[in-house]
């Protein structure tokens, strides 16, 4: 929800920014609600809500390629996001990549630098004195230190959100309770340790991500590149993943009691449902019936996050 003022024209220029991206590893923007009440950036449907939620809900039920194919699909977007749009994100993580019906991964909320705020328990911010908010646990030291992020930052949280794919949603450093003690334990050498599944390889990618100097660490080409190196080895390409008969029954299990207790919006349900990932039926009374699905379906969802928090 946005208020009025400079928080709305924050959230204009948000969506002015989402609305160039157009990529398959990358979140579609559908429309802005300013007009009227909650005010919103209304985003494709994703069925299966976050990485992070998606990876609790399912722990252990996610075979290894299956995993390296989601982190497949980060880097690309990030790629995407770096190389041709030029664009820092800024708050890569589990929490921010959105995972649809086909158990594809679209990196998402491009919101840190209009000020959002953190569940400081769960997630673990720091101030700075000048006003900089950081999610600690995925922020590279260098930001945390100068207030700055680049693409290399960008790669370290992307280390990060690696980890946390392979721990199904574990809180990174969770051993560690104070932010404090998390920033002087990693600017002094200490780093995530290997997931007990994940391959030493990729591992090793991790590793690389988190350099102590920005300079070193991985593009997100080089990372792209050596995680589709890693499937083809597995003889098991990204494609063959996404698209095999095992991935599809999965994808059909997973979903299915999310389905059966999804709470539809009378007035867009009809033909919106086989419908509404395909980029080639996008009528003018189709996407404004999407829209209506979307907004209707999120308008629901926050009013029973609020009664739940009375």
């Amino acid at each position: 929800m946005i208020k009025e003022g400079k928080e709305k024209k924050d959230l204009l220029y948000e969506a002015c920014i989402m609305s160039q991206f157009k990529h398959p590893n990358v979140v579609r923007f559908e429309a802005v609600v300013s007009e009227t009440y909650p005010q919103m950036i209304v985003m494709e449907y994703m069925e299966n809500g976050s990485l992070k939620k998606f990876l609790q809900k399912n722990n252990g039920k996610l075979s290894v390629p299956q995993l390296v194919a989601m982190i497949k699909d980060v880097a690309c977007g990030m790629e995407y996001l770096s190389k041709i749009k030029k664009y820092i994100h800024r708050d890569l993580a589990a929490r921010n990549v959105l995972v649809n019906n086909n158990l594809l991964c679209k990196v998402s909320d491009f919101t840190l630098s209009r000020g959002k705020k953190y569940d400081i328990e769960e997630e673990g911010t720091y101030t700075m004195k000048n006003g900089g908010i950081f999610p600690v646990r995925w922020t590279a030291p260098d930001s945390i230190e100068t207030n700055r992020f680049t693409t290399a930052s960008d790669v370290w949280s992307f280390g990060v959100v690696m980890w946390e794919t392979f721990e199904y949603g574990k809180i990174p450093y969770e051993r560690f309770k104070k932010n404090m003690e998390v920033i002087e334990k990693v600017k002094a050498g200490y780093r995530l340790p290997a997931p007990t599944i994940c391959p030493p390889v990729l591992y090793e990618i991790m590793l690389n991500c988190w350099n102590g100097d920005p300079k070193l660490r991985p593009t997100f080409s080089d990372i792209e590149q050596k995680v589709q190196n890693f499937l083809k080895s597995s003889n098991a390409t990204s494609n063959g993943i996404r698209h095999s008969p095992q991935r599809s029954k999965m994808a059909a299990e997973l979903n299915k009691t999310t389905q059966d207790g999804q709470d539809h919006c009378s007035l867009c349900k009809i033909n919106l449902q086989g419908e509404r990932l395909s980029e080639h039926k996008s009528t003018p009374l189709h996407r404004m019936n999407y829209i209506k699905y979307i907004y209707h379906t999120q308008k629901k969802s926050m009013i029973r996050d609020k009664k739940e928090l009375l």
